[in-house]
């Protein structure tokens, strides 16, 4: 739990979820700790999805994690989330890939986890979970758009 930015009067808090499906099966007791620190935390924002453009398929450690998620949240969860795909720099296949469209690390999430049958969630909730690029060369420009989607869409806490 990172305190990194403040917001007016308010600090952005980063929660690292890391730790799902480790080799020593902790799944059960890292959910309950971040369940507990996002209880008292005052509300949540967004959930940023970080997936690397090499590699944009959507695991099965990575859909039961988002589930444990969903159960958490409900669609919620899914109407505050955020796609950042990494390893995406100018003049990288993966960032070519991204604007040919070849890599929609959003399309892959929804076919992976079956939203189109979630009935709480609308088309327009599916199309609009943002999508950002980021890599070395970009961070900069990537970390102002999450930065203006927290002040705008995401501004409302769950």
């Amino acid at each position: 739990i990172i305190p990194c930015k403040k917001i007016g009067r308010r600090t952005l808090y980063t929660v690292d979820s890391g730790g799902f499906a480790d080799t020593e099966d902790r799944d059960e007791d890292h959910t309950n700790m971040l369940c507990k620190f996002l209880r008292g935390c005052g509300g949540i924002n967004a959930f940023v999805l970080t997936k690397n453009c090499a590699d944009p398929r959507i695991t099965k450690e990575t859909k039961e994690a988002l589930k444990i998620y969903e159960d958490c949240f409900g669609a919620d969860f899914y109407k505050h989330m955020i796609i950042v795909g990494s390893h995406a720099d100018a003049d990288s296949t993966e960032l070519d890939a991204w604007e040919s469209d070849e890599i929609d690390l959003r399309a892959e999430l929804v076919q992976a986890l079956q939203l189109k049958r979630n009935k709480e969630l609308s088309k327009s909730d599916r199309e609009g979970i943002p999508t950002i690029p980021i890599g070395v060369e970009n961070f900069e420009e990537a970390v102002e758009e999450i930065h203006s989607l927290l002040k705008t869409k995401f501004s409302n806490k769950i």
